[in-house]
């Protein structure tokens, strides 16, 4: 199994665009930070336009194929910035995610390679992050010296940023295309799956865990004959629930607890189940506590849902949604509230308003799932098909869809998906 992992590590530097490196560099500025994902985008941006530029090409900008994204990104800047008193450059500058979308599908289009040697790449990167999120875990410090800053959560190389488990969930079916046309490769990719999943296990983000555990059923669902067969499944989908629970049962008994209470918490039955459970007189106290906040997820959901209702036209506007919030907190209604609504639906709901939130489900409808084909070789674009599924989740927690990082990740894998489609109906 090794030496088929490794066998796949072989970058023809010949064949690669020095233009292209940029993006190479992604993954490892997702785990540097927000300004380090910026500086690479708007790198990524600027080598785009002087291809552009050089091959007297700025129509592409506007292609009606990409009408409802431009119109998506232009509305939001003119609302923002008519409809409120203060300009609102947050709204101006997300306009270089629509860039950012083109100079993906544009450097694919032209680099057919391009996808499978950034795979090859992301695999060495995150198998090292993993090993080092797992130092940090044993040892309380990873390879750099670095803490986490917390008892129950890890991070590696991001440090207090504690969102490695989302990190490697993101990132991990990326890694599994280089093995994608090559025989012999099923084990590679149980492994990776096992070792993804233990890892995310140890950063302690469960929402992350979640998401990963969807993607694998996703995974198994569309590639079951190419990848996978009856046994490999039983193999996978066993040795999965075993792992959490040797995991969970190595825990000492407080953060068992801990794990426990806040997750009942988070899913509104701490309240109900605590007279049937053995929690101690502490943990009864901390539930009737948090309780009362009302400070969950769900909280919050409902929260955004109060705000829209009060501004179901144009939203609060970019990043003005905790603003918003606080003042209703003072006047209106009390509720809680939150830097975003931690969900992409209702985030575009709320900041936005119903409109542009209607153009949103156009994009997806239109660009993602009438653009979706399924044929016998299960193609590549599939792949990242999957990623967007999860992360298009209605039901799922995520990060403010406008963020660096966030948004960075939904473009890039946007752009993967549609590029790939593309170069597929050029090729044939």
């Amino acid at each position: 199994m090794k030496s088929v992992i490794f066998n796949q590590f072989s970058f023809n530097l010949k064949n690669i665009n020095i233009s292209i490196l940029p993006i190479f560099f992604l993954p490892i500025s997702f785990i540097l930070g927000n300004a380090a994902v910026n500086f690479n985008l708007i790198f990524i941006v600027l080598i785009f336009f002087c291809r552009l530029v050089l091959e007297k090409n700025i129509k592409i900008l506007f292609d009606k194929k990409n009408f409802f994204i431009l119109s998506f990104f232009i509305l939001i800047i003119i609302k923002d910035n008519i409809f409120f008193d203060e300009i609102n450059w947050k709204s101006i500058f997300l306009l270089k995610y629509y860039l950012f979308y083109l100079s993906i599908i544009y450097f694919i289009l032209n680099n057919p390679n391009l996808i499978i040697n950034f795979s090859k790449f992301s695999l060495i990167i995150l198998i090292l992050f993993c090993l080092d999120v797992a130092i940090q875990y044993n040892f309380g410090e990873n390879i750099l010296g670095i803490s986490s800053g917390s008892d129950y959560r890890f991070s590696g190389f991001m440090g207090g940023e504690w969102v490695a488990g989302s990190y490697i969930s993101k990132f991990a079916l990326l890694t599994i295309l280089i093995f994608f046309n090559s025989k012999n490769n099923n084990l590679s990719i149980l492994f990776l799956l096992i070792f993804y999943f233990l890892i995310i296990l140890f950063t302690g983000e469960r929402m992350a865990l979640l998401n990963y555990i969807f993607i694998i059923i996703l995974f198994i669902l569309f590639f079951y004959k190419k990848f996978f067969n009856l046994k490999k499944v039983i193999f996978l989908l066993t040795i999965i629930p075993i792992i959490f629970i040797l995991f969970f049962s190595n825990l000492s008994e407080n953060r068992q607890k801990l794990y426990t209470v806040d997750l009942l918490l988070k899913l509104k039955l701490a309240e109900k189940v605590k007279n049937f459970v053995n929690f101690s007189e502490r943990d009864k106290l901390i539930i009737e506590e948090e309780t009362i906040k009302k400070n969950t997820h769900l909280d919050l959901f409902i929260s955004s849902i109060e705000i829209f209702k009060y501004n179901y036209l144009f939203g609060t506007g970019t990043n003005r949604f905790i603003d918003v919030c606080n003042q209703y907190n003072k006047n209106q209604i009390k509720i809680h509230c939150e830097n975003h609504s931690h969900n992409t639906y209702l985030t575009i709901l709320s900041e936005q308003g119903i409109f542009i939130f209607i153009i949103f489900l156009i994009i997806i409808f239109k660009d993602i799932f009438l653009n979706l084909k399924i044929n016998a070789s299960r193609d590549m674009h599939l792949i990242p098909f999957l990623i967007l599924l999860t992360l298009i989740n209605p039901i799922s927690v995520s990060g403010d869809f406008f963020s660096t990082w966030t948004g960075t990740f939904f473009w890039f894998i946007f752009a993967i998906y549609s590029g790939l489609i593309q170069l597929t109906k050029k090729i044939k």
